[in-house]
């Protein structure tokens, strides 16, 4: 909605440039075909301008100096005794949007009603006249005293009108007919709908239409200069009957003066170079960094690229969405082939890459692929000058847990316990626990960086600390500390009732039965990445697991289908609990 709003803005200032150009270069002048294209492309190009927007250059890779490195693990959730991930939460829109938005329906409906208003008061007017045909063109014939007006096809004048009078009346309106005004109109009543400004284009460009006809009498049909301008003088009655309407009286004295005026010279036209500005200011105005703002990415849409280095991918490189705060929203790894997809949490955010021996990276996300070219790290020098305390930013050899990541996530899911005044109270969300691995392997400066509530901050340090050693990191053969941040998501009950997905697999008919259902008491689920639901799946073909338990939630069951639909002549069964 906010990015309508804004087109729409766009779109009105663009038309007030075009507008102001016409005013000052163009308007008064007798060249009346050119005025009336210049109006109507002008509507369109401005319409158009906001939509090709430029791309300012950047560097599209931030490389980060920091002395900390961040080395986060694959998101582990927990909940009621078992694993899952709360729903994303998309970005809403901005309150003056929403403001905008309102103000610009209240406008439409006042617009629509008078529109209502006029067509049935002109519909009541027309109502049991007497109607005459002139080829396609229908003539209707009253005995009230309103000015002659065409609308579409029909010519509507008065029986009041005669001899010379309803002669250079009629021819008037033909030549509305004949030059298709009516077209311009319909064209500009349904832009005004969207943007206000339209409206003063269509203002414009009426009175064009009369200057238009004007010539088109006294020069095609032979009406006489003076005497077509005294029956103008004369006239003192009638009035626009409908906003498709082209009236005869209108802009009397405007058009009596533009007569007069000798032919504006077509070199005139050169002025329309004044555009060329007014085109680039618009393009740069309503241009975005590094892309075009219609494509950005949304909230749900799927991110996907690869990471790699000047030799090839990478697997295993570890990137994580994280918010215009700095706080980590989704994690997700490379696969074989270097390749990463997860779901945006939200819109502004930016990715971060780290891998060990490279720099890490943090990219905007402004397209839904992006692929990640990383640079090494160079060992040695200032690194090695460092004191001992500090926490280097990336190192030889990267400290590792007992087990390796497999390993660490075992021991979480089986240590972490919902603490069940949480459960009672309904407390549930996502902490971040950041530490450090120390020289000696031990657990430091355990600390939550993202808090939901006190009891679950308190199980997820209590956990962390409790950790078993680890091997500690190494650098240039000397042990150093390393830092990491664990997401780990508290949730209870999902709304579908169902909170794990087991999947088993029948080697006999090579078939893989999905099975949505409650977990059993005390029961962990974990689920980090698509790239490791594929080896999981991988392992349960293979015979290296029997079953696999994955948490249902924030599109999950979305995962698994979009993995076991690469398994070739793989059969899959959908069942619930019960069924």
């Amino acid at each position: 909605m906010g990015n309508t709003v804004l087109y729409i803005i766009e779109w009105a200032l663009a038309l007030l440039l075009f507008l102001a150009v016409y005013k000052i270069c163009f308007s008064g002048t007798t060249l009346h075909r050119f005025n009336r294209c210049y109006l109507l492309i002008a509507t369109v190009l401005s319409a158009l301008l906001p939509l090709l927007h430029l791309t300012v250059p950047e560097t599209q890779v931030v490389t980060i100096h920091d002395t900390t490195f961040a080395q986060t693990l694959q998101e582990v959730t927990i909940y009621d005794g078992a694993d899952a991930i709360p729903a994303g939460t998309s970005a809403s829109d901005s309150v003056w949007a929403w403001i905008l938005t309102s103000c610009w329906a209240i406008y439409v409906i006042v617009l629509l009603t008078g529109w209502t208003r006029s067509i049935i008061r002109t519909a009541r007017f027309l109502k049991g006249k007497t109607v005459h045909r002139l080829g396609h063109i229908r003539v209707v014939s009253h005995d009230e005293q309103y000015g002659p007006f065409s609308w579409m096809n029909c010519i509507v004048i008065s029986n009041c009108e005669d001899g010379f009078a309803r002669r250079a009346s009629m021819r008037h309106e033909l030549s509305h007919i004949r030059l298709g005004h009516y077209f311009d109109l319909v064209f500009l009543l349904a832009c005004t709908i969207v943007n206000p400004v339209c409206w003063l284009i269509m203002k414009e460009i009426k009175i064009v239409h009369e200057y238009e006809a004007d010539d088109e009498v006294i020069n095609r049909y032979g009406i006489t200069e003076k005497d077509y301008q005294r029956l103008l003088i004369m006239r003192t009655v009638g009035a626009e009957a409908y906003a498709l309407a082209s009236s005869f009286n209108l802009n009397i004295k405007q058009r009596i003066i533009m007569m007069k005026k000798e032919k504006t010279l077509k070199r005139r036209m050169l002025y329309l170079l004044a555009v060329i500005p007014v085109i680039a200011v618009t393009l740069i105005a309503c241009g975005t960094t590094g892309k075009a703002r219609s494509h950005a990415p949304k909230a749900g849409d799927t991110i996907t690229g690869t990471v790699r280095d000047s030799e090839g991918p990478l697997m295993m490189a570890i990137l994580q969405e994280v918010d215009t705060d700095g706080r980590i929203i989704t994690t997700a790894t490379t696969g074989p082939e270097g390749e990463y997809s997860f779901k945006l949490a939200g819109e502004g955010h930016n990715l971060q890459i780290s891998y060990i021996g490279y720099e890490s990276v943090l990219q905007p996300i402004t397209h839904k692929e992006i692929n990640i070219v990383m640079k090494q790290v160079m060992l040695g020098g200032d690194d090695a000058a460092q004191s001992d305390d500090d926490v280097f930013m990336t190192v030889e050899q990267m400290p590792e847990f007992s087990g390796g990541t497999m390993g660490l996530l075992e021991y979480l899911r089986t240590t972490i316990r919902y603490p069940q005044e949480a459960r009672d109270k309904n407390i549930q969300g996502r902490v971040l626990v950041e530490f450090v691995v120390e020289k000696d392997g031990s657990i430091s400066e355990a600390k939550v960086v993202k808090s939901v509530d006190k009891l679950l901050d308190d199980e997820a340090i209590r956990v962390v600390s409790q950790m078993p050693k680890w091997t500690p990191g190494t650098q240039d053969g000397e042990a150093v500390r390393v830092k990491y941040t664990i997401p780990v998501n508290f949730r209870l009950e999902s709304e579908d009732g169902f909170r794990t997905i087991t999947l088993t697999y029948n080697k006999e008919n090579n078939s893989i039965q999905v099975l949505l259902r409650n977990p059993k008491q005390d029961e962990h689920v974990v689920y980090s990445s698509t790239n490791m639901l594929d080896q999981l799946i991988d392992n349960l073909m293979t015979g290296k697991r029997e079953s696999i338990n994955i948490l249902n939630s924030r599109g999950e069951m979305d995962a698994v289908k979009e993995v076991l639909k690469k398994k070739n002549g793989l059969k899959v069964l959908y069942v619930k609990e019960g069924e």
